[in-house]
């Protein structure tokens, strides 16, 4: 009894200290760190005393299998209008259990109380809304799995498709593999690095304005032992005339640049608005084309004479790129197709010199 009025009071003069490491949700004040002694548990269960006096399923301690948790947090989830509540919650107890997925995983398999609690922490930034490929820290794109963290853009499944595309038009055209690859905006490396693993001969490069972002790349290239040079630069009409590394010719160039209108950026989603780098990797200008003007003004600088422009754009973009290119002839370029992303809307752009 003494032991326990002594925890309590240590917790009620250390709480300014704790809050430090605490983010606010609505009315409830979340700890976000693992307990490593009884006080600091003490001082979670107190913190989040609000969330679980009405949600007692989610308190410390409490005992539940494998189909139970997924339910109750894909109905808390539900409750606060979530997207893909069922997967996020799925996600994230497979995470910590230490497997992909929970297809092979019995449902009423017990989880120990500590993985119980751990993913408790897990979904309750899930409900603030934060994505879960930063909750997990990593995610598949095709064969690669790679490191996440917040503000670099998380890797869309459209963009895997293009991967597929250029691969295809290479071997259907009968193209010797490309000899040099740029990726401009390589954000975490989902793009290079997966042509650099479909094309190993070849020399891959990646540029990003953002350092995150570069560090990111260079993670997970180090991790999937691919060799990418990444650099730190912003694209623009001076960094193409200055820079060494744009002075000799490249056979492919990718990019998957920011082209969301300006104007639509505050209704995206929480989990993009709050979390990802939007005004560097998202905002595309008052129409959403001023980067993607800026490449294919730039391209004949940079592309070899028998060498593709593969771009990834809004799926209002490819009839305007395409309008751009033709009524823009000192350009040099020719728009040679678009391809439609998994949902049937056009999402890519071919190009090459003239």
């Amino acid at each position: 009894m003494f032991c326990k009025s002594l925890l309590v009071k240590l917790a009620t003069s250390a709480n300014h200290q704790l809050l430090r490491n605490t983010r606010l949700y609505g009315n409830t004040i979340c700890s976000h760190f693992y307990p490593t002694s009884g006080l600091q548990a003490l001082l979670q269960y107190r913190l989040c005393s609000n969330y679980c006096k009405t949600n007692p399923d989610v308190a410390p301690g409490a005992i539940h299998n494998v189909k139970s948790i997924c339910s109750k947090w894909a109905e808390h989830f539900k409750h606060k209008n979530i997207s893909e509540p069922e997967v996020s919650a799925e996600l994230i107890v497979a995470h910590v259990l230490g497997v992909k997925t929970l297809a092979g995983v019995v449902p009423w398999q017990i989880v120990p109380t500590v993985k119980t609690d751990k993913i408790n922490k897990l979904c309750l930034l899930r409900l603030e809304r934060m994505p879960v490929q930063y909750i997990i820290e990593e995610w598949d794109f095709r064969d690669l799995l790679l490191e996440m963290r917040p503000p670099v853009l998380i890797p869309r499944p459209e963009t895997e498709e293009l991967i597929g595309f250029i691969h295809q038009y290479q071997v259907s055209n009968h193209l010797s593999p490309p000899e040099w690859i740029l990726d401009i905006g390589c954000g975490c490396g989902a793009i290079i690095l997966s042509l650099c693993k479909e094309y190993p001969l070849s020399q891959c490069i990646g540029i990003d304005q953002s350092p995150a972002a570069c560090d990111l790349s260079r993670k997970n290239a180090n991790s999937n032992s691919l060799a990418v040079h990444i650099e730190n630069i912003q694209f623009n009409d001076d960094t193409v005339k200055k820079e060494k590394l744009f002075h000799h010719g490249f056979d492919l160039i990718v990019s998957n640049p920011p082209y969301i209108k300006k104007e639509d950026l505050e209704i995206l989603p929480p989990e993009i608005k709050c979390y990802e780098d939007v005004s560097g990797a998202l905002d595309g200008g008052a129409d959403g084309l001023e980067i993607i003007v800026s490449i294919l003004r730039n391209t004949k600088y940079l592309l070899n004479k028998q060498g593709l422009l593969w771009l990834e754009v809004d799926s209002s973009h490819p009839d305007k790129v395409k309008n751009l290119v033709e009524n823009n002839l000192d350009w040099g370029l020719q728009y040679i197709q678009t391809y439609n992303d998994l949902f049937g809307k056009p999402r890519f752009c071919l190009l090459s010199l003239h």
